[in-house]
């Protein structure tokens, strides 16, 4: 049986967490407001302080795409990675799996993340598994 070799996105892959580089998107394509962004940081100062509520967070986060297209989110994530986060990826983390490959070993990325949010991370480095936060969308293909 081949080994596995599991690989966080945030501070690892990605030298830094992605959730404060998607929000400045949001805010330069006029999908948030400051507060917004003053929130994600406080946010990620109680999860860097290990104090956070994920699943309160999450919850309250997550409302802003309810009704929204699976699609569009799909689209925005590919568009947000090329523009904000690929310049983060690490070359250490690049090495690593690279590494890891050469052994034979199954890649994969495991994160809080969604999909949409980490799908083009496994694309650029050709990891094929992603263990990721699922998020519901409905039979008309919009998130519940």
């Amino acid at each position: 049986m081949p080994r596995a070799a599991l690989f966080d996105m945030d501070r690892t892959l990605v030298r830094i967490e992605t959730a404060s580089l998607y929000v400045r998107y949001q805010r330069e394509i006029g999908e948030a407001t400051f507060a917004d962004v003053a929130r994600v940081v406080y946010w990620m100062l109680q999860y860097t302080a290990g104090i956070i509520d994920a699943p309160g967070v999450a919850k309250r986060a997550l409302r802003a795409i309810e009704g929204v297209p699976e699609v569009v989110l799909s689209a925005r994530c590919d568009d947000w990675f090329r523009t904000h986060v690929e310049k983060h990826v690490c070359d250490e983390g690049r090495r690593a799996v690279e590494a890891h490959r050469q052994k034979g070993e199954v890649l994969a990325v495991v994160t809080g993340a969604s999909e949409y949010a980490t799908r083009p991370l496994g694309r650029l480095l050709g990891i094929p598994h992603l263990l990721t936060s699922e998020l519901e969308v409905g039979s008309d293909g919009r998130f519940t």
